[in-house]
């Protein structure tokens, strides 16, 4: 029980930090876009464009990444319910 708790923990952290990773991404997105409007960019709206795409595919990864951690922490719950004591409660 105490390896699925501490793999439970493990994922928990991982899926905490692909949460904070993904919401930087988002920021750094709207800044960018944000910039390009205040700056009047549209010389440079290829390089822009480009820079913004490859942020937005990292996020991409991030969330399938995000998807399968909740999936594996999902499987370690159960795994974990299975060993725990009966409730006292009924």
């Amino acid at each position: 029980m105490q390896n699925l708790s501490q793999q439970y923990e493990h994922v928990v952290c991982k899926e905490d930090e692909l949460i904070r990773n993904i919401q930087t991404c988002e920021e750094i997105i709207t800044l960018l876009l944000d910039y390009i409007y205040k700056q009047n960019l549209d010389g440079s709206a290829n390089t822009m464009s480009e820079i913004i795409q490859s942020i937005h595919q990292m996020e991409g990864k991030m969330r399938g990444d995000l998807l399968q951690t909740r999936i594996e922490k999902t499987l370690l719950s159960c795994q974990m319910k299975k060993y725990a004591p009966p409730s006292l409660h009924g």
